[in-house]
């Protein structure tokens, strides 16, 4: 744990740094050129340890269930809530009717999801 800890704290810090100095130093293309060499060696090792749980070979054998219904409520709940953020208040909020209805359906869509 406190090595995770350590790499949520260092990263948001050394990122910017490291990829400012990156920039000004090479090339804007270096700071995802790095990942590269990083990337190389990380995919075989997920794939060496990353392992599933022996249920979901079992589940996988079986056949899973997708809930179509909840990912189409998810979608709508999300969606339209980002385009009311987003478009809202171009259209003076609450005063546009499109605005009206878009929030509750997506309202009423993530209450029932």
């Amino acid at each position: 744990m406190a090595s995770w800890g350590m790499g949520l704290m260092v990263a948001p810090i050394a990122g910017p740094t490291l990829g400012g100095w990156d920039h000004d130093n090479w090339n804007w293309r270096w700071n995802f050129y790095i990942n590269l060499p990083i990337g190389t060696i990380a995919f075989p090792d997920g794939l060496h340890f990353v392992h599933d749980p022996p249920f979901m070979h079992e589940r996988r054998t079986r056949g899973g269930k997708v809930d179509y219904a909840g990912i189409m409520l998810l979608v709508l709940s999300v969606g339209l809530l980002q385009l009311v953020l987003d478009r809202g208040q171009r259209a003076d909020w609450f005063e546009s009717s499109w605005v009206v209805l878009a929030t509750g359906v997506s309202a009423l869509s993530f209450m029932l999801l």
